[in-house]
Formats: C-alpha cells, sequence, structure tokens
C-alpha cells in the first residue's frame, strides 16, 4: 500500500509539473502573442499613413496645379479669359468631380465678377478680414494657402479652400482660390470594408476634412491639440472624440501641405484577435488536464507548429526587409558645411564617390548638372546650399540631368533641411529617383500607378468591358501570373469552380446598381491550387456618368479561411472516430424538435453503451482500444442511413437520432443490424477483440415531449438492456416517462 501510495505521489508531482510547465507555457505564448500583435499592427499602420500621407499629396497636387493654370490664364490674358476658364473649371469638374468653385478676389479684398460656384457666378463679397486674404497682403510671396474646413453658405455642406496670390509685378493684387467639398475627399482616405482601421485626414489646423468611417457629423471638429498626435509620425495609443474607440494609430504628414494623415486599428479588434489565438493556444494545457499523456504529444504538436509559424513570420519579415532595402531611390544625408556624409546604394550608382565630399563638387564629378524642371540652371550655383542650409527652406522641383552616356537621365531631386533641438538648421536630407519616363509630364494616372504598384493588396484594374488593363506587383506575387500572363484577358479565368453563374450574376448586379461590392472570392493559383481573397470591386466612372474602369483590390485570407474551418470542425466532431460529438448531436436534436414543431412526425433516440470494452483496454492495450472504436464507427455508420445523426458521447458511450421513424419495427430492424455488426469479431495489430453494444430506445412523442425527458429515458432504457443480459435492445418504459413527464 505505501509503494502504491508512493507511485500515486509521483505520479501526482509529475502531473502537477507537467500541468503547471503547460499553462506557464500557454501564458508566456498569449503574452509573445500580444507583444508581436501590437508591433505588427504598429508598424502596418505606419506604413498605411505614409501610403495614404502619399496618396493625398499626389491628389492634392491636382488643385494646386489648377490654381497654377488660372494664375498663368489671368496674367497672360486677362480677367475675361479667367472668368471663361474659372466658369468651365467650376461646371465640368475637370479634376475629377472634386472642384466646385473658382473665386477672384481683387486687392480691395471683394470677389470679382468673374468668380463662379457650380458654374454659375456669384456676387460681390468681401473676404479682406478671412486669414487667407491678410496672410497675402503682409507677405505677398507666391505659395499655396490651405484653409480649415468652413461650411459653405450657398450648398450648406464643408468645403476646403486653396489659394494663391495674384501679383501684379511682385505687388499684391488680389487672390484666387479654388474650393472643394470634403465629401469628395473621401476617396483618399477610403479603407478595406470590415477591416477595423479608420483613416482621417487632417488640415493644417488638426480639424477632420476627411473620415474613412462614420464621416458624419465629423468633418469639421477639431482634435485636441492635447492629444498624443505627433506632430510629424509615430505610433501612440488615441481614443477618439467621435466614437470613443481606442486604436493604436500612426501619424505622417502630407508633405507640403502642412495636413496630416492619422491611420489607426481599432484596439478591440487587435484584442480579438489575440483573444481568438490565446484560446487556440489554452487548448494543449486543458487537454493536457483531463489527458496527460495525449494532451503532452498535442502541447508538443502545438509548440512545433507555433514555432514553424514564427519561422515563416520572421522569413516574411527578412523578405520585406530586403524588398525595402533594393529601393530604387537615392538618400543622402548632407552636413551643415555641404559635405555628404551618408549614401545608399541608389544613390551610388549615380553619384561617383560622394562621401565625404562637397555636394556640388560630387555633382560635377559624376556629369550632373543641377537644372529646372525646363532645363534651365538655377539662378544660385548650389541652391541646396542657399535653400536648405542657409535659409532653412525646402527644395522642391529640382532636377538632376546625366547627359554623360547617349540617352539622357533626368532625376528628380528634392531637399529637406534637418534641425537640431534648438531648432538650428544642422544639415539636409535628400532624394534622388530617375525619372526620365516621366520628365516631360508626370500626369495623375502615372502617380495612381505608382502608388497602386507599391500597395500590399493586390489591384486589377479593367476597362468597361472587362479587359485587364494593369495589375500590381502584390496581384502577381498573390495569384502567381506575371502581367504579361494576364494583360487583355478576361478577370473570369482567374475563378474557381467554386461560385456557380447565380453568384456572379448578383455581384454584377450589385456593381451596377451600387457602383461596388465587396466579399469572400475563392480564385485558383497559376499552380492550380485555389486561394480565398476579401474582393472589393469599384466601378469608376467618367465625365460624362460612364463607366470606365472597374478597379478591383483582393486581400489574401486563405490562412484565415483554413483556421476557422479547422476550429468549426474541432467543435463539432470527434477526433478519433469522425463521427458528431456531443455538442454537434444535442444541436440536432434540437433541430428535430424545432422540426416536428411544424411538421408532426415521430422520432426515435437512441443511446448506446458497448459491452466488454473495458477488457480490450486491460488486455490489449489502448492502442488496441482506440482500434476498436474506429472499427465500431465504421461498422455502425455503414447499417443507419445518411440522414440519421450518429455521435460518440463519452468514452464507450454513442448516441443515434432517427429523426423521421417510419414505424416502431424499423427503428427495432436498426437496433438489431447495429447489434449483429458489433458481434463480430474485431481484428486489430495486437489481436482479436469480441465486444457487444446494449441499445437503449425512446421515441417521441411516447417517451418524453422535451429533450431532457427523452435522452433521460432513453439513458434508463440503455441501462435496463444492460442489466437484462447485455447485447440486447430495450425500449423505454410508458409509464416511467409518463411520470417523469410528469415531474419535470
Amino acid at each position: 500500500m505505501r509503494s502504491s501510495n508512493s507511485l500515486w505521489r509521483l505520479i501526482g508531482g509529475i502531473s502537477l509539473v507537467v500541468l503547471v510547465a503547460a499553462w506557464a507555457l500557454a501564458l508566456s505564448h498569449s503574452h509573445e502573442v500580444r507583444q508581436k500583435t501590437y508591433a505588427e499592427a504598429g508598424q502596418d499602420m505606419e506604413a498605411m499613413a505614409e501610403a495614404y500621407a502619399a496618396h493625398a499629396q499626389l491628389s492634392l497636387a491636382v488643385a494646386d496645379e489648377t490654381l497654377q493654370r488660372l494664375q498663368e490664364v489671368l496674367q497672360r490674358d486677362g480677367e475675361t479669359a479667367f472668368g471663361r476658364v474659372a466658369r468651365i473649371v467650376s461646371r465640368e469638374d475637370p479634376v475629377g468631380g472634386n472642384i466646385d468653385r473658382v473665386v477672384l478676389v481683387g486687392a480691395d479684398g471683394r470677389t470679382t465678377g468673374e468668380s463662379y460656384v457650380k458654374g454659375e457666378k456669384v456676387g460681390s463679397v468681401d473676404v479682406s478680414e478671412r486669414e487667407y486674404f491678410k496672410a497675402f497682403r503682409a507677405d505677398p510671396t507666391d505659395r499655396i494657402f490651405v484653409t480649415e474646413p468652413i461650411i459653405g453658405k450657398k450648398s450648406g455642406k464643408w468645403v476646403i479652400l486653396f489659394v494663391r496670390p495674384v501679383l501684379n509685378n511682385g505687388r499684391f493684387a488680389g487672390v484666387i482660390f479654388v474650393g472643394l467639398e470634403t465629401s469628395s475627399l473621401a476617396s483618399l482616405v477610403k479603407t478595406v470594408e470590415n477591416s477595423g482601421v479608420l483613416v482621417t485626414l487632417l488640415s493644417p489646423g488638426r480639424r477632420i476634412v476627411a473620415r474613412s468611417l462614420a464621416p458624419e457629423g465629423a468633418i469639421g471638429k477639431t482634435i485636441d491639440t492635447a492629444s498624443p498626435i505627433p506632430e510629424s509620425r509615430g505610433v501612440f495609443s488615441f481614443t477618439s472624440p467621435i466614437d470613443g474607440l481606442t486604436r493604436l494609430s500612426a501619424a505622417h504628414d502630407v508633405p507640403g501641405w502642412g495636413m496630416q494623415v492619422i491611420a489607426g486599428i481599432d484596439r478591440n479588434k487587435l484584442e480579438n484577435e489575440i483573444t481568438a489565438h490565446n484560446r487556440i493556444a489554452i487548448i494543449p494545457a486543458l487537454l493536457l488536464t483531463i489527458l496527460l499523456i495525449p494532451a503532452a504529444l498535442l502541447v508538443r504538436r502545438a509548440v512545433r507548429s507555433q514555432q514553424a509559424a514564427e519561422r515563416a513570420s520572421r522569413n516574411e519579415a527578412a523578405r520585406s526587409r530586403r524588398v525595402l532595402e533594393s529601393m530604387a531611390e537615392g538618400v543622402l544625408l548632407i552636413d551643415l558645411d555641404g559635405s555628404i556624409i551618408f549614401a545608399n546604394d541608389a544613390a551610388k550608382g549615380w553619384l561617383n564617390d560622394p562621401i565625404g565630399h562637397l555636394f556640388a563638387a560630387v555633382l560635377r564629378a559624376s556629369g550632373l548638372a543641377l537644372v529646372t524642371e525646363d532645363g534651365m540652371p538655377f539662378a544660385a550655383p548650389d541652391p541646396l546650399e542657399h535653400l536648405c542650409l542657409q535659409s532653412g527652406l525646402n527644395l522642391e522641383n529640382a532636377w538632376l540631368r546625366d547627359s554623360t552616356s547617349q540617352q539622357t537621365h533626368w532625376l528628380a531631386l528634392q531637399a529637406h533641411p534637418l534641425f537640431d533641438e534648438e531648432n538650428r538648421v544642422n544639415g539636409a536630407l535628400a532624394t534622388i529617383v530617375d525619372r526620365s519616363d516621366e520628365h516631360e509630364r508626370i500626369t495623375e494616372a502615372e502617380m495612381s500607378k505608382t502608388v497602386l504598384a507599391r500597395m500590399s493588396d493586390a489591384v486589377l484594374i479593367t476597362d468597361a468591358g472587362s479587359t485587364i488593363h494593369m495589375v500590381n506587383t502584390a496581384f502577381c506575387r498573390l495569384s502567381g501570373f506575371s502581367e504579361q500572363d494576364v494583360i487583355g484577358q478576361n478577370p473570369a479565368f482567374l475563378g474557381s469552380e467554386r461560385h456557380d453563374e447565380a453568384f456572379w450574376s448578383e455581384v454584377w448586379q450589385t456593381l451596377k446598381r451600387d457602383g461596388s461590392w465587396s466579399g469572400k472570392v475563392w480564385n485558383r493559383h497559376k499552380s492550380g491550387s485555389e486561394y480565398c481573397v476579401w474582393h472589393t470591386i469599384t466601378a469608376v466612372r467618367d465625365l460624362s456618368g460612364r463607366i470606365a474602369r472597374y478597379v478591383s483590390v483582393s486581400r489574401d485570407i486563405t490562412e484565415q479561411q483554413a483556421l476557422e474551418s479547422e476550429l468549426w470542425h474541432r467543435a463539432n466532431f470527434d477526433p478519433l472516430t469522425g463521427l458528431d460529438n456531443r455538442a454537434r448531436f444535442e444541436d440536432r436534436l434540437t433541430q428535430t424538435f424545432t422540426h416536428v414543431a411544424r411538421h408532426e412526425h415521430a422520432f426515435a433516440v437512441c443511446y448506446l453503451d458497448l459491452d466488454r470494452f473495458k477488457p480490450v483496454n486491460d488486455t490489449l492495450g489502448h492502442a488496441a482500444g482506440d482500434a476498436v472504436l474506429r472499427q465500431v464507427a465504421q461498422r455502425m455508420r455503414a447499417v443507419v442511413r445518411k440522414d440519421d445523426t450518429l455521435a460518440r458521447i463519452g468514452g464507450d458511450e454513442f448516441a443515434l437520432l432517427i429523426p423521421r421513424m417510419k414505424s416502431i419495427e424499423g427503428t427495432t430492424r436498426v437496433a438489431e443490424k447495429i447489434i449483429g455488426a458489433l458481434s463480430l469479431p474485431f481484428m486489430v495489430d495486437e489481436g482479436t477483440a469480441k465486444i457487444g453494444v446494449s441499445v437503449g430506445i425512446a421515441i417521441y412523442p411516447q417517451h418524453g415531449t422535451d429533450a431532457a425527458t427523452l435522452t433521460a429515458n432513453a439513458d434508463r432504457a440503455l441501462y435496463r438492456a444492460k442489466a437484462e443480459g447485455r447485447n440486447v435492445w430495450r425500449f423505454a418504459e410508458t409509464d416511467v416517462a409518463e411520470a417523469q413527464s410528469n415531474r419535470i
């Protein structure tokens, strides 16, 4: 006895140690998942904020280009010609349906007769006290001024104005401004539906200009300057005063506009993802608590799977870093003396031995000339030193012309001053990009294509006839097809056989009605395998309102689908036999009760318990017992009908639901067939096993009119079958069932 107690103490101690270790591992993993999830989400938000800021910069540049063209028309052709152009611009929307007002203001601060809103002339208005007018009157420098969102007096809608001065021989002669409704900027912050991501565009005064989620009532509201939003960029936690949600956010300036983009993901969504992951992570520890040895194997498998997933994640991160390091943009860091102290590989490809030498000297040694966009030299011999290092201003619209080879190369140069803690210039950051093909004119379509090409989501663009015109790199990576493979094709060749014609018919009907469609789609990879994406299709219309393009954006969710399928299978099926588990059996029983409430008919519940099964485990071992249980499931499955529900509800206990019973005799025949099938010997690797089965049967409504009564009577019938000799079937006793029903 002492030896037995010692053994049990030893087993108990070992079990306790193993359980503590398992739970410690589960808790440690949960902590790592939380840190990793927030770190990756922060990186994603930084990248998204930067991408949306770049997109906003390109889109807003169109408004500035319109202003500059209006300046040229006014200076060259006078107010009458300006008025004709202004009326067309405000009415025909040449920038894609945005600008709806063009206003010319004289030096006295009153609008002239050549001012238009939606193609209609507006009366004289005094704007001399407006901030933008006073700013240009005090400092008549040609630059763009972006106003805070204001409510239009005529439209009653929020608008934002872009203002440039009118100069006459360098003297202030008034201002020109164009305006657009903030609702037209919604496309700048549009996000994937149900992604949990909020993108917000802020004005220079931190007022909301555009918002991707529930913008109604939010436009024009000021974000508290005491909030943790950084001045330029960075990751932070921010509680929105609009919807009260706390998000993990990142901010990024819109270069040159004084505006800011904030991208944030709902922390509740991150917590839900972490919770969902942790629920899976603690499954091994829970199973280990119930069954030590099998659970230990599950823990080991889970750990290995997690390690493989982490290795795959690290490999993907390494590939992403290599992509960033191989970008074609050149980057230079220049100290206050004008010497280059850092250059990446792309910059070194254009500059000869740049490190430690003056920027101007390196350009001369490399055969590069610093010129304006039209090829003319700058007035200052070294504008980078003059503007950035001495004046603390940005160097924009500068080009480096390389004429050393047969083909002239044009490199776009931008430089920004760097400031120390005391706001003194201590250097400059310069970027060099080869834009030879774009030099004549960088169109809006080309700029949009560049943004799309760098998106992590797969993008496919077709014409109105569904012929593919463009795909981005992410699409090629996701589908396995190269750009040459798909250009000119119809996207239908990407489809799998999971969607029928009715599905696609509904998609096209929604597109024609609403202009967009989003949903889950299974596509076929070039290799023949299938993958699942969250698919968003948007119809793009031209100025006449006709559909000109379809833009498709896809995000890979294959792994998420596989995980959901696996979790559903684990929750509904017995892992050993493949039969339904107790939860699924009870759900089917509930459905049957719902059905008979509408269509009155009888059905049967049978409880089955194996006879002489324990000796199999004791003599042949648990592996043999598991093999016998699998054969038992196969034999019973061969006997019952397809519509019947057969479930394993315990170690050697089973349940059978016959949802539509034709007769009492038919039910007893099923029980007899099962008894006969399981009476035959079972051949396993360890030897031969002979078992039997006892069956208890309860019939609705004779033996119960609710699930609890019916199953309780079936269980009593099973115990009576065992007490009366085993390997037999017995019905529930009607009087006992009625008495039980009365008590309930």
